[in-house]
């Protein structure tokens, strides 16, 4: 639950302080002990997430090439000065013009909650002060998907985008099913961009070398299947123009009715 002010006493940067009631074994205390930066992260944004707000990675310290103290932050920590643009341009020849651009409101707020990390023997991270109070709404948990640190794929998530990819489903129908799966939006804990993001994380990650892979798991069949056959060709320019693969089941099917199925997999890509 959350505690309950006037509305009217929140200002920005200003006014008293809002705790959302947390699971005790989610919120940081002083003298914790974590073994890595990242560690520590995960740990905070999960109890940001549980609170209702996103969290970010502040400064730091570096002494002797070695980080000392980390600060991890509220999303709209601080405040952000806003950038005046001359629309007619600086006429001095010594400076380059300024254009007008389009207005943002800032989104900072200058909440001061964030937890303050110092290193211990270079090797493990303390807790060295934790601010939890806020001046300002936490997200509604129906929300709390949206959140940028509150949003994550799985390992069996990314997994099950990658398999339903390799059946030509794509990454909004693999969030739908998830979606269906685990009885909500809100359940899947990632959105449609997330899924849309992962995909094509991997397909730059594999990049030119997605015909390598299949020739190479085809071949890889062969070293423990005596009656498995794979032939494929290449152009000139080393790209794969054609393949050709048969399993015994395949071979004692064409002895049996002499038939071959062939599918196009261009057939209507404009290819």
């Amino acid at each position: 639950m959350f505690c309950v002010y006037d509305s009217s006493v929140l200002v920005q940067g200003q006014g008293v302080d809002i705790i959302h009631e947390v699971a005790s074994s989610y919120i940081p205390v002083k003298g914790m002990m974590f073994s890595s930066i990242d560690h520590t992260f995960d740990f905070y944004c999960e109890y940001a997430k549980k609170a209702g707000f996103g969290a970010r990675k502040g400064g730091s310290y570096m002494h002797g090439g070695v980080l000392k103290i980390k600060y991890f932050t509220f999303c709209k920590e601080g405040h952000k000065l806003a950038k005046i643009y001359d629309s007619k341009g600086d006429c001095n020849e010594s400076s380059k013009p300024y254009y007008k651009r389009r207005k943002r409101p800032t989104i900072r707020c200058g909440c001061r909650a964030h937890v303050k990390l110092k290193s211990v023997d270079g090797e493990f991270f303390q807790v060295d002060n934790f601010v939890e109070g806020h001046n300002h709404r936490m997200v509604a948990e129906s929300d709390v998907q949206f959140v940028r640190y509150g949003r994550k794929l799985t390992h069996v998530q990314e997994k099950a985008i990658y398999e339903l990819s390799n059946m030509n489903l794509r990454p909004v129908k693999a969030f739908n099913l998830m979606r269906t799966q685990y009885g909500g939006f809100v359940k899947v804990g990632a959105t449609k961009d997330d899924c849309k993001n992962f995909k094509q994380g991997l397909n730059c990650y594999i990049g030119e070398y997605d015909a390598e892979m299949i020739v190479q798991r085809l071949c890889a069949k062969k070293t423990f299947s005596s009656d498995y056959s794979f032939e494929y060709d290449v152009n000139d320019d080393r790209e794969l123009i054609r393949m050709f693969w048969a399993d015994e089941t395949s071979k004692s099917n064409y002895l049996a009715f002499g038939y071959i199925i062939s599918f196009d997999a261009t057939f209507k890509t404009n290819k």
